[in-house]
């Protein structure tokens, strides 16, 4: 599932660098995109959290990597069971 989050967020960045040719995009402002744009797909908390957390996880990976992100976000509160 992670995987495929990722592969969703890299898509989304194609789709906008297609729509928007004369705009250049930092990473920052496309993953506030991205999450603003999940949050208006009416999906589940769930997988929006979901969705979220493999972000975080790909922003601490590129941060070990020495690529500076400074995009912070938090998870929808989840309803307990």
């Amino acid at each position: 599932a992670y995987e495929s989050d990722l592969q969703q967020l890299a898509t989304f960045w194609e789709t906008i660098n297609k729509k928007e040719t004369n705009v250049i995009h930092n990473f920052d402002k496309i993953m506030q995109r991205y999450a603003l744009a999940l949050f208006y797909k009416k999906i589940r908390k769930t997988s929006l959290a979901r969705k979220l957390s493999s972000m975080r996880s790909f922003i601490s990976y590129l941060k070990t990597q020495g690529i500076p992100v400074t995009f912070t976000f938090k998870s929808p509160r989840l309803d307990k069971k």
